[in-house]
């Protein structure tokens, strides 16, 4: 973490991906021969934990070699070590309670169910994991480039957070639709096991979220991006309550659905506090045109999808199809009220380039 977090403040980030390369496949291929072997658990773990390790050196060594420090010396100095611990405790405390919350639900699942219903919410969280990173990844990217614009003024935050809001919900929308609807064949697909099909509805309700989560990184970036990290803090704390409070009344009734539910609550309740705060702190985003601008090539995809007396998947080909065509992928060059929001105006009002 802190070494991604030092590339990403020498604007370098594609250093991460080309360092998560060797250290992915090398999992994969160890993982599945140690798996087919026969070996257990035990070994599985060793391999993840090697893969990690490996990553590490290989990303601190490219890291040392692009910013030109590779033969400095390394010193180690317990004062430095907490000067820097007391600076980053914001971000610290913040990552620390992501990771939590992330796991809080299966947790509590744990208390009030069985063993198979973990699994299947587990699966089906994974399932929607690379969406999730493609989303965290274009948000982390933006941050440089956030924090350069913030002297412009905020006119050209909201441009360049609107863009992006507005590319993600043209691909989140179709990807949560086509995984609402292979849901039961996408968990038989990915697990091999049959058992797993049950928990379709599991992942319908999470799916949801992928529309939802798409706006929270872009957020967050831009109220990082404006020295706003003690707001990320006290949102992240808010989430993990409604997490603790939600997710235990649920679970405690309503078992697995009740986890997915409370879940999918804590999401919405998570974009609700990204966008106020960011509505209030930094700048206000007109985003109603657009999302209006979607619903008919939305409507459209869902009749294809589920009207249409043609194998499912072929209906969701055509869906797609329909979808492109009327959303397209040309962003609105036209203002709000009238207004040009192509070019982005200073805090005087003047455009600019």
């Amino acid at each position: 973490v802190i070494t991604e977090g030092v590339i990403r403040g020498r604007e370098k980030m594609h250093l991460i991906a080309i360092a998560n390369i060797p250290g992915n496949v090398g999992m994969l291929a160890a993982g599945y021969y140690v798996l087919s072997a026969g070996y257990g658990v035990p070994a599985l773990a060793a391999v993840m934990v090697a893969a990690r390790l490996g990553t590490l050196l290989f990303a601190h060594t490219l890291l040392r070699r692009a910013v030109g420090y590779a033969q400095v010396p390394v010193h180690l100095s317990v004062r430095d070590g907490w000067r820097l611990l007391r600076q980053s405790w914001v971000f610290l405390t913040s990552e620390s309670i992501i990771i939590i919350n992330a796991s809080m639900n299966t947790l509590i699942l744990s208390k009030f169910a069985n063993e198979s219903d973990i699994a299947l919410l587990s699966a089906s969280y994974q399932i929607l994991q690379p969406v999730l990173m493609i989303y965290r990844n274009v948000g982390d990217s933006t941050l440089p480039t956030l924090a350069a614009s913030r002297h412009q003024g905020t006119a050209m935050i909201a441009h360049i957070v609107s863009e992006l809001i507005r590319l993600l919900l043209r691909l989140g929308i179709p990807a949560a639709v086509a995984m609402f609807i292979f849901a039961e064949d996408i968990l038989g697909l990915v697990y091999g096991n049959p058992a797993f099909r049950s928990g379709a509805f599991v992942l319908q309700i999470l799916t949801v979220s992928l529309v939802i989560n798409l706006v929270n990184p872009v957020l967050g970036q831009g109220l990082l991006a404006m020295d706003k990290e003690k707001t990320i803090l006290r949102i992240v704390m808010i989430d993990l309550a409604i997490t603790l409070l939600i997710g235990t009344l649920l679970v405690a009734h309503y078992g697995l659905m009740g986890a997915a539910v409370a879940a999918l609550i804590t999401s919405v309740a998570n974009v609700a506090q990204h966008w106020w705060h960011f509505r209030r702190q930094v700048v206000e985003l007109r985003l109603l045109a657009e999302v209006v601008r979607l619903v008919p090539a939305t409507l459209a995809l869902l009749s294809i999808a589920a009207l249409l007396p043609l194998p499912r998947l072929l209906n969701v080909i055509l869906g797609l199809a329909v979808y492109l065509k009327l959303a397209g992928f040309k962003l609105p060059v036209k203002g709000w009220w009238g207004r040009d929001s192509a070019a982005p105006r200073s805090e005087t009002g003047s455009a600019l380039s």
